[in-house]
């Protein structure tokens, strides 16, 4: 398996790992092989890199940092605390205290703080493949969410 930008691919690469929406729906899965229809498509939702079978590396893995299952929900939360930001007309963040508290909640509720341990105990026992974090094989709206989660990964880690 080997790390491609989509403007490199060609019709009948394999995927080698699924692409997701940004509501975490696989769009294609893995072991498809793509034809200029998907790729055309993936432009278009601002796909730029996929995971594709490449003979050569067959023996090669690539370890993820996180478990898809962490992934995704660390991904759903930031997605959640975001939509609760109001976004002004003018651009300008101004919160009223309502606001602020519904903002805050978000970040206290049980899910956020099991999702933050989880990242930390994946992390903890994958130091090794930190690497990895350049994995952006979603679509456009998620690719904020995913970077987000990046961002986050780096700052435990640090």
């Amino acid at each position: 398996m080997r790390i491609v930008s989509v403007s490199n691919l060609k019709s009948g690469d394999v995927l080698a790992k699924n692409i997701y929406a940004s509501d975490r729906r696989v769009l294609l899965s893995q072991g498809v092989a793509l034809t200029s229809g998907y790729i055309a498509r993936m432009v278009n939702l601002g796909v730029s890199k996929v995971y594709i079978q490449d003979k050569r590396l067959e023996d090669v893995t690539i370890d993820e940092p996180l478990t898809e299952k962490t992934r995704n929900a660390a991904i759903q939360i930031i997605e959640d605390i975001t939509d609760t930001i109001p976004v002004k007309k003018d651009g300008l963040l101004t919160l009223n205290d309502d606001e602020l508290n519904r903002i805050s909640n978000k970040f206290n509720s049980g899910r956020f703080i099991g999702v933050v341990k989880d990242i930390i105990s994946e992390l903890i026992g994958k130091m090794d493949i930190m690497v990895h974090l350049a994995d952006d094989k979603v679509a456009f709206k998620e690719y904020d969410m995913t970077k987000d989660l990046t961002l986050f990964i780096k700052e435990v880690i640090d």
